[in-house]
């Protein structure tokens, strides 16, 4: 039948389902056309041996005599490219549906080469990366963000923010994904999270949504970076700058500088400034500076 439509081919015959079984896998072949009654087992029985034994998902056509919805559905879930009745077939339908099964195998294996090239770039990348699905479950992450969590990720896939942080944080992370799902932008912030070890670590969440194929909002791929350090050296300048290292309390500059702040909100406002100024200063049990006593003497 395909040697009457005037294209190449060069066909292999099995009569036993069990020599084919023995050699095919052995023998490369683009695809296989398979009756669905065969001596010994079925061709549900022979794709699921068969499958067993070969690395390669070479396309599968199957053969039968009945028009079963039944076995077509069978036939598919079994991963068979095509399902054709042996009383519709001819030469022009069997060679198209080798070429679409030849055709479908190279997609699927381009798509699944580049799918592992992808996961290969994720998995090496240094920074902590992540992404969700539409429900906030997380659905895959790299090493890095195994490491920032404390967790492996078949601890963390599955989950949503809530399994996995405090709900002081999660509820910060939740409301911020949600912002970012209504407006489909990118979005970066700084946020606290507390590790494994229950230590608080300065961050910073940088997000972005991606689309299925339909381009709809399908979840959102994000980027942690810890940015501790960097914020606990800032806090100890604030701490320099603002505070007397003596006594541990608020320095002049800190005064002027809030002094200043308030009393131009008070002109906004048209209202009144008033200041508590009866403390006294002390350090170690040593009174210092009484605060009225200076300003009044001033």
């Amino acid at each position: 039948m395909l040697l009457n439509i005037n294209c190449e081919y060069i066909i292999v015959d099995f009569t036993n389902p069990e020599d084919a079984l023995e050699q095919l896998p052995q023998n490369a072949v683009d695809c296989i056309i398979l009756d669905y009654n065969l001596p010994v087992m079925n061709g549900l029985e022979f794709i699921a041996q068969f499958r067993c034994k070969q690395k390669v998902d070479t396309p599968i056509i199957v053969l039968t005599g009945q028009g079963s919805e039944k076995i077509a559905a069978k036939s598919i879930k079994h991963g068979v490219s095509d399902y054709i009745v042996k009383s519709e077939i001819n030469g022009g339908l069997l060679h198209k549906a080798i070429i679409k099964g030849i055709q479908k195998k190279e997609m699927e294996s381009k798509e699944k080469s580049y799918n592992e090239f992808i996961k290969t770039i994720i998995e090496v990348i240094p920074i902590p990366l992540f992404y969700k699905n539409r429900e906030g479950s997380y659905l895959g992450c790299n090493k890095a963000f195994e490491n920032f969590m404390g967790k492996s990720k078949e601890e963390i896939i599955g989950k949503n923010v809530y399994d996995l942080s405090k709900r002081k944080y999660a509820e910060t992370y939740a409301y911020m994904d949600k912002l970012l799902f209504d407006n489909s932008v990118t979005q970066t912030y700084e946020s606290e999270f507390e590790n494994s070890n229950n230590e608080k670590q300065y961050v910073v969440f940088k997000k972005v949504t991606y689309n299925n194929s339909s381009g709809e909002v399908n979840g959102i791929i994000g980027i942690v970076d810890d940015i501790t350090e960097t914020k606990n050296r800032e806090i100890e300048l604030t701490e320099k700058t603002y505070f007397d290292s003596l006594t541990g309390i608020f320095n002049r500059r800190y005064f002027d500088e809030n002094i200043e702040k308030e009393w131009k909100k008070c002109l906004r406002g048209n209202e009144t400034l008033f200041l508590n100024v009866s403390e006294s200063i002390s350090f170690r049990g040593t009174p210092l500076l009484d605060v009225s006593e200076s300003i009044i003497s001033e």
